[in-house]
């Protein structure tokens, strides 16, 4: 079973924007620039732009393959 790239980026975008609001909610270490937070929230930032290329090359991969092209289905070896 096949499923379109712009499925996963979806779902890796919705993880990546769940972690960024999560970490909002850290704590922050009194007369540090950076906290807890900063590792986590570029670790989403990246995913999130992962999961952006994803969806742009899942719907490139759709119009090309033409508009009847289901976003899951039977891969084909």
């Amino acid at each position: 079973m096949k499923i379109n790239d712009a499925v996963w980026g979806a779902l890796f975008l919705l993880l990546g924007v769940v972690i960024l609001v999560h970490v909002q909610s850290f704590s922050t270490i009194p007369g540090q620039k950076v906290g807890p937070a900063l590792f986590p929230g570029v670790i989403a930032v990246a995913l999130s732009v992962c999961a952006l290329i994803l969806i742009a090359k899942g719907i490139a991969a759709r119009r090309h393959a033409g508009e009847r092209a289901s976003s899951i289905g039977w891969a084909s070896f």
